[in-house]
């Protein structure tokens, strides 16, 4: 599963975003390439065994990193909205208008 979300977080890195999307990317994309190397844990050998443990402890830690900053983002935002103008917050209200009222005089 890591594999195929691996081209995604990728390709957000690099791309025209806020800062912290590209940053949660980055933790993101390290994680799941991680957990991809995890799949060739029969090819080191048992001398490289820390290999091993620096490849299981840099996927936990970026992806816990990576989902906390999505969280704390999250409360940010949240937390900056309501702080907002009422004006602003208004403002986002679409308001249904009304058809205007006949004002043809040819009546008199």
């Amino acid at each position: 599963m890591a594999a195929s979300i691996l081209p995604a977080t990728f390709l957000a890195i690099g791309q025209r975003l806020p800062k912290a999307i590209r940053i949660v990317a980055l933790l993101l994309t390290i994680a799941f390439a991680a957990m991809a190397f995890g799949s060739f844990y029969p090819l080191i050998p048992p001398e490289a065994g820390y290999v091993e443990a620096i490849i299981n402890y840099t996927s936990v830690l970026c992806l816990a990193l990576g989902l906390a900053f999505v969280w704390i983002s999250s409360l940010m935002a949240k937390r900056a909205s309501r702080h907002q103008p009422l004006f602003f917050r208004l403002s986002k209200i679409v308001v249904r208008k009304t058809p205007k009222a006949h004002t043809d005089l040819t009546g008199y």
